[in-house]
């Protein structure tokens, strides 16, 4: 999936996820790979992002190579609100104002020279 979170004054994240857990208005809610189009309003809250990561590995219970989504990168950003938009894969997220932001990373991320950033807006 392919995921932007965007306020009026800049782009705050862009790139590729396996799951992105918003606040909405009746509560938190998820959204995975193929789910169905959907438009819905933000509430005050934390918005979490997996960025997805290709490695795999294989399921013991299947004998199947599928994705090892245990490491992938955590990406949290707070907002005050705003609306987001999934269909075709493509989610955005329109956020009215950042509260604050971080991104957190595996430490196998970041032999692999990811970088790890903090923004605080207060």
């Amino acid at each position: 999936m392919y995921l932007e979170v965007i306020t009026p004054e800049e782009v705050l994240f862009k790139g590729e996820v396996s799951a992105v857990q918003l606040p909405g208005k009746d509560g938190l809610f998820q959204i995975l790979n193929d789910h169905a189009p959907l438009i819905a309003t933000l509430a005050i809250g934390t918005v979490r992002v997996r960025v997805a990561d290709d490695t795999r590995t294989l399921d013991h219970m299947s004998s199947r190579v599928i994705l090892d989504v245990t490491d992938d990168k955590l990406c949290t950003v707070e907002v005050k609100g705003g609306v987001v938009e999934c269909k075709n894969n493509v989610i955005s997220v329109l956020a009215s104002e950042r509260r604050s932001s971080k991104l957190l990373q595996s430490p196998r991320l970041k032999s692999w020279g990811f970088f790890c950033a903090l923004y605080l807006r207060y």
